[in-house]
């Protein structure tokens, strides 16, 4: 007992050591020009982002185009907004799906969520206030969408998922960061 108490509190202790490391920098962040991190980090600034939304953008000349499902309809509209406001920005296509209203994927989702980021090898990917996998949960089934660092923690990632009890099916999006 005594040991596994010892091994708990220095892996804790190493994870807050790192944490700013881990999280520092954002795969999805580099090679973007300016346009896409003023885009990206608008964005980002929403406060009601959050892990079960998926908001995309391309950009041609001076318009936005917006792709991806978010689970709070109001999100929709706020992303346009949010993003039309950006003086380089004169027009938004937006195309972002709403996801139907349902208590049984609610469920899903918190477990998902649940089984994918209390994985230790996933867990710093909950730190910050947006983390980069977004978990979808449309109809039963469990999409995965963003980036990671590597191979093993997408795989990984899709595994948790699939141990999700309830799920219809599970479908791994994620991208990982090529150095």
């Amino acid at each position: 007992m005594r040991s596994y108490l010892r091994y708990t509190i220095t892996l804790l202790a190493l994870i807050l050591l790192l944490a700013p490391v881990l999280v520092s920098a954002n795969p999805s962040d580099t090679d973007l020009t300016n346009a896409e991190k003023r885009v990206q980090k608008a964005l980002k600034k929403m406060p009601y982002y959050s892990v079960f939304d998926n908001i995309e953008f391309e950009i041609s000349n001076s318009t936005v185009t917006l792709t991806g499902k978010v689970w709070r309809a109001f999100l929709k509209s706020e992303a346009e907004a949010v993003i039309l406001a950006l003086e380089e920005v004169t027009q938004v296509n937006n195309q972002i799906e709403i996801l139907p209203l349902s208590s049984r994927d609610d469920r899903l989702r918190v477990a998902a969520a649940r089984a994918v980021f209390s994985n230790p090898f996933l867990s710093r990917y909950a730190a910050g206030a947006r983390p980069s996998i977004h978990i979808i949960v449309e109809r039963g089934k469990i999409i995965l969408e963003g980036v990671v660092r590597n191979e093993t923690d997408r795989n990984v990632a899709g595994i948790e998922a699939r141990g999700v009890n309830g799920a219809f099916a599970v479908e791994n999006n994620l991208r990982w960061e090529v150095s």
